[in-house]
């Protein structure tokens, strides 16, 4: 099953909004090669945002990032899943995210169905424990 990432546009509309008002003053100045970098970097982010995937198999999640990310978990190495807001840098466009903690390391996610997801996950490693946010 895949899941997409759940989408914080607060968290990238300031941004994306700065390269588009950056583009079109470059563009009115006749700074072409300016503003096509500009664009170009704003259609960069907006595939990085709308194309990052996570699919569950019955072994592995694969996340999946446009072109640029591509790393797998293996769910019978996974510890626990921990509910955090963290910022950190992450194949994740929301700030409600999810650390799929292993033995080895972490990775944060933001899948859109949160729960759907857990559930899923438990299902094939009954072993993981959930850790929630206190509310």
């Amino acid at each position: 099953m895949t899941f997409r990432s759940k989408i914080s546009w607060g968290l990238f509309f300031p941004l994306l909004l700065a390269l588009f008002f950056g583009a079109c003053f470059a563009l009115w100045r006749h700074e072409v090669a300016s503003g096509i970098i500009l664009l170009v970097t704003i259609i960069l982010v907006l595939l990085l945002i709308l194309n990052t995937t996570y699919k569950v198999t019955n072994e592995q999640v694969l996340i999946t990032s446009a072109f640029i990310i591509k790393e797998a978990v293996f769910i019978k190495d996974i510890t626990h899943i921990i509910e955090n807001r963290s910022i950190m840098s992450a194949p994740a466009a929301s700030f409600d995210r999810i650390y799929l903690k292993t033995k080895t390391g972490r990775k944060n996610i933001s899948p859109k169905n949160k729960e759907i997801f857990i559930h899923l996950l438990l299902e094939i490693n009954k072993d993981i424990e959930v850790v929630r946010l206190q509310k």
